[in-house]
């Protein structure tokens, strides 16, 4: 398994990647603070939500945090651990310039390898 140091995306707003027992933190346990406010990255996914079924704009800084958390429960040692399935799903998904995504695009790339980020 590669270490975690030479991954090629890690997003720097974490600092150093986390992976407890392999598995990527839980987006309710993350909470991205800012001079105005702090929120779980929970509660930006559910305001963009919010944004998106009112058609409304979403927050684009919120939209680039959460694109960072996907490429990071990407990298997420766990899904190494049947190098079969790695090699079909996230191996080839992790060559891709997930950075330069829309969420959207990267939510959809997930779900179609049988991957909920969310």
């Amino acid at each position: 398994m590669e270490e975690l140091a030479e991954l090629p995306i890690v997003p720097k707003w974490l600092g150093q990647p986390m992976y407890p027992g392999g598995f990527p933190v839980r987006m309710e346990n993350i909470t991205y603070s800012t001079e105005s406010n702090s929120e779980t990255l929970q509660e930006k996914w559910l305001k963009r939500c919010r944004s998106v079924v009112a058609n409304q704009q979403p927050d684009k800084a919120d939209e680039e945090l959460l694109v960072h958390w996907v490429v990071y429960y990407l990298h997420a040692p766990i899904w190494r651990m049947n190098q079969e399935a790695f090699d079909w799903g996230v191996g080839p998904l992790l060559k891709k310039d997930l950075l330069s995504m829309s969420l959207s695009q990267l939510i959809g790339e997930c779900l179609d390898i049988g991957i909920d980020p969310l």
